[in-house]
C-alpha cells in the first residue's frame, strides 16, 4: 500500500509522485480526489473517509513531498466536496514494485540537460543526436535507480535526500518536450521523440515507478510512431492498468483527440480501436474508472465504429455499453457519449441506431440536471463538476469537436432517418445545459429561481424522452439490447457504482 499525491504541474498536467492512482491527464473538472491509494488496481473500492492526518502509514512509508505538509494543491481544492478517497488494487502493479532491473545506463551531468534544452529552444538550430541520447539515457538511469526509488518511497530513510530524483528526471524529459513545442522546433522533436522511443520502452517492464513515468513521457510525445508501443502495453496481461491508462492517453494525443486520425491511416486506426475495445471488454475485473475514461477517449479518437467491411459496429457497441450503464460513473458515461458522437460508421453497417445514442445521451443529461439541482445548495463544487460534463463531452456528442470533421450526431454526412428527432433531443439537452450553467453561476440568493428553471428544463426533456423512446434498443440489427431501467439517477462521483462491465451489464 502506497500513499500517493498528485501535485499540480505548471505545464498543465500534474506530475504524479508515484503516479499510482494516476489521475494525471484527466480533465480538471473530472479529476479524482487523490489522498490514499494502494499499489494500484483493477477493482475500484471507495475507501473510508479521507483523513490524511489520521491515515495509517502505507506499507513501510508514505511517498509524498516532505515540504508540503500534506496540503492539497489548488486543483484538488477545486474538486467536488463529496469526492472521497478511492483505493484501487492491481496485482501487476504490486508485483512491479519488487522489480529492479539494471539496464546498463549511466547518469548524465546537469550540463547535458541545459545543453539539450537550449538546443530545443531554437527552431532551426543544429540537433546533436548523441547529446540527446546521453541526456535521455541519463534521465532513464535516474528513473530506474534503486536508491532513487527507495528514497521516493521512504524520504525519511537512508538516502532520503534523493527523494526528488524521480520527479526531476520526469520533469526534465517533459520540459525539453514542451520547450521544443513552444519553439515549433519540428526537427528537434523528430530526433528527440525517436530517442525517447529507442530508450524509454526498455523501462516498461521495470519497477512500477520507472515504467509509469516512462509511459507518461511517451504519452506526452503525441508521436504516431509510438502507437505500436501503446498497443503492446494495452495487450500485455502483465502490465499494470496505470501504464495502460497512459498508453490510451498517448493514443489520443497522437491524433489530437481524433482531429488528426486520418494522418495515421485507416488500417492503424482500426487496429488501435480494436485493441482498445478488447481492452475495455476483456478484463475479468472492472477497470478503475479513470482507466475506463481514458480508454473510451482513445476509442472515440480513432473514430472507427467497426473493423473494415464489418457491419457489427463492434467498437461503437463497446462505447454504447458504457453509456447505457446506469451504474457507471457519470464521467465514464459522458465520455462514452462523446466517443459515440466521434465515430464514423462503417458503410457496411445498415440501420445504425443513432436514435438510441441520442436517447441515452439525453437521458444522462437529464439525470445530471437532477443531480446538479439537488447538490447546488449543499455542495456547489459538485454541481460545478457535473455541469462540466454537460458543457463538454455531452455537448460535443451532439455538436462535434472543432477540428474533427463530420463529428457529432447532428453532423453525420448525408444525415439519417431520425435526424429530426435527434435535433429536438439536442435542443432540449442544450436547454438543460444552459439552465445548469446559469444555476451554478448565480449568487446563492437566486438559487431557488434558477433551480426552478433547471427543474422545468429537465422535466421537459424527460417528458419528451418518455413520449419518444427509441423504436429499437439495439445499436445494430441483431445486436445486444440496451433497454433502460425504469428509474435511472446519475451516480455522483462519491457514489459506489459497479465498474462498467460488471454483473448485470
Amino acid at each position: 500500500m502506497i500513499k500517493a499525491l498528485a501535485p499540480g504541474m505548471r505545464r498543465g498536467c500534474p506530475w504524479v509522485w508515484i503516479s499510482i492512482v494516476l489521475v494525471c491527464g484527466l480533465p480538471q473538472a473530472v479529476r479524482a480526489q487523490v489522498g490514499k491509494g494502494s499499489g494500484t488496481t483493477k477493482k475500484a473500492a471507495p475507501a473510508a473517509k479521507a483523513d490524511s492526518k489520521k491515515a495509517a502509514p502505507a506499507a513501510k512509508a508514505e511517498a509524498m513531498e516532505p515540504d508540503e505538509d500534506n496540503a492539497p494543491n489548488a486543483e484538488e481544492a477545486e474538486g467536488p466536496k463529496e469526492a472521497k478517497v478511492e483505493v484501487f488494487k492491481d496485482p501487476p502493479a504490486e508485483a512491479a514494485l519488487k522489480i529492479f532491473k539494471n539496464l546498463g545506463l549511466r547518469p548524465a551531468p546537469p550540463a547535458v540537460f541545459t545543453q539539450v534544452k537550449a538546443m530545443a529552444a531554437v527552431a532551426g538550430a543544429a540537433t546533436d543526436r548523441d547529446v540527446i541520447q546521453k541526456f535521455v539515457s541519463g534521465m532513464a538511469y535516474d528513473l530506474t535507480d534503486k536508491a532513487n526509488i527507495n528514497a521516493l518511497i521512504n524520504p525519511k530513510g537512508p538516502g532520503g535526500g534523493r527523494s526528488r530524483a524521480i520527479q526531476t528526471a520526469s520533469d526534465n524529459l517533459l520540459d525539453v518536450l514542451q520547450t521544443a513545442r513552444l519553439a515549433k522546433n519540428a526537427n528537434f522533436l523528430t530526433v528527440y521523440n525517436a530517442v525517447l522511443l529507442e530508450i524509454l520502452p526498455k523501462l516498461l517492464d521495470n519497477n512500477l515507478i520507472s515504467r509509469i513515468q516512462a509511459m507518461i513521457v511517451l504519452g506526452h510525445t503525441g508521436d504516431p510512431n509510438a502507437m505500436p508501443v501503446f498497443l503492446a502495453q494495452l495487450k500485455d496481461p502483465n502490465q499494470t492498468v496505470w501504464v495502460k491508462l497512459w498508453a490510451a492517453r498517448g493514443i489520443s494525443n497522437a491524433v489530437e483527440n481524433g482531429a488528426k486520425v486520418d494522418l495515421i491511416g485507416g488500417a492503424q486506426a482500426s487496429q488501435a480501436a480494436k485493441v482498445l475495445s478488447d481492452f475495455l471488454n476483456d478484463e475479468k475485473d472492472p477497470l478503475p474508472w479513470p482507466v475506463q475514461l481514458r480508454a473510451l477517449e482513445a476509442l472515440g479518437a480513432m473514430r472507427v465504429s467497426s473493423p473494415p467491411n464489418n457491419s457489427n459496429a463492434e467498437m461503437a457497441t463497446t462505447a454504447m455499453r458504457f453509456l447505457a450503464d446506469p451504474e457507471a460513473r457519470p464521467e465514464v458515461r459522458a465520455q462514452a457519449a462523446w466517443a459515440l458522437g466521434m465515430v464514423r460508421v462503417n458503410q457496411a453497417t445498415r440501420n445504425y441506431n443513432y436514435a438510441l445514442i441520442a436517447y441515452d445521451t439525453a437521458q444522462l443529461a437529464a439525470e445530471l440536471g437532477e443531480k446538479i439541482n439537488a447538490s447546488v445548495v449543499p455542495n456547489k463544487p459538485l454541481a460545478d463538476y457535473l455541469t462540466h460534463l454537460l458543457i463538454a463531452p455531452i455537448f460535443q456528442a451532439f455538436n462535434g469537436m472543432d477540428g474533427a470533421r463530420d463529428s457529432g450526431l447532428l453532423k453525420v454526412p448525408g444525415g439519417y432517418p431520425t435526424l429530426a428527432n435527434t435535433r429536438q433531443v439536442a435542443d432540449l439537452t442544450s436547454a438543460v445545459t444552459k439552465a445548469s450553467v446559469e444555476l451554478v453561476r448565480s449568487p446563492p440568493g437566486q438559487f431557488p429561481k434558477y433551480q426552478k428553471d433547471l427543474g422545468d428544463r429537465v422535466s421537459g426533456l424527460k417528458a419528451f424522452l418518455e413520449k419518444n423512446p427509441p423504436k429499437d434498443y439495439r445499436l445494430v440489427p441483431n445486436g445486444r439490447e440496451f433497454r433502460p431501467d425504469k428509474e435511472r439517477v446519475a451516480k455522483a462521483p462519491d457514489d459506489k457504482p459497479r465498474g462498467a462491465g460488471g454483473p448485470g451489464r
